[in-house]
């Protein structure tokens, strides 16, 4: 080829090569990220709840008034609950009987546990073949130098444990119990008593407040 024709030669040569890859900037040069990967890294991945409220505070959910009618609680005392399957939703919607409950301790004195007995939680209406037994015996937990402090109690003083109330805590259910001596007969008149002495002076003061208008 003549020296003249050597630019135009070199010149198409050029143009079929494929264009340069522009050059890294000297962020991502020294390990940052394009603002497209930033904004990849901002999205929220399936299955991410955005924007959701945590629960805070404390919800009551149902109370054991029986208990406090038949027993002097002299200290109470809070535990979580194994709950399983479809509880946890039967339980937020308030489906939970404590009325016929205690709690019994079992296992060894070196390493006794407590147990809910008899607390009945309804089967959740769309839970179908992952639903419960409604009575069936659930876990307690609790700090295990309490659960053997409440242990001695019932095995050397004669106390009963009995469910006082179940309530949300932050979103987690929790239950108070408590230690309780067995009221007798007059006991329970004389409480009877009370309740109606302070039921008549409210209606007497109510009187009093519709008589003034």
């Amino acid at each position: 080829a003549s020296p003249r024709g050597a630019p135009r030669a070199r010149a198409r040569r050029a143009a079929t090569l494929p264009a340069a890859r522009p050059a890294a900037s000297a962020e991502t040069a020294a390990g940052g990220t394009s603002a497209r990967a930033d904004e990849r890294l901002r999205r929220p991945r399936w299955g991410t709840l955005v924007g959701m409220p945590r629960e805070t505070g404390i919800k009551r959910v149902a109370e054991n008034r029986k208990a406090r009618h038949d027993y002097f609680i002299d200290d109470t005392f809070e535990a979580g609950i194994v709950l399983v399957g479809t509880e946890v939703k039967s339980l937020r919607e308030g489906r939970i009987n404590l009325r016929d409950s205690y709690v019994e301790v079992r296992g060894s004195a070196h390493a006794p546990e407590l147990f809910l007995v008899g607390a009945h939680i309804s089967p959740y209406d769309q839970g179908n073949i992952w639903n419960h037994d409604p009575l069936r015996v659930r876990k307690l937990l609790m700090h295990r130098h309490e659960i053997e402090r409440l242990a001695v109690k019932v095995r050397e003083k004669g106390y009963t444990i009995v469910p006082t109330k179940v309530y949300l805590k932050d979103g987690r259910a929790k239950i108070e119990i408590g230690l309780g001596r067995g009221k007798k007969l007059y006991d329970k008149r004389h409480d009877m008593a009370d309740k109606d002495a302070k039921r008549d002076m409210q209606r007497a003061l109510r009187g009093r407040g519709e008589d003034r208008r």
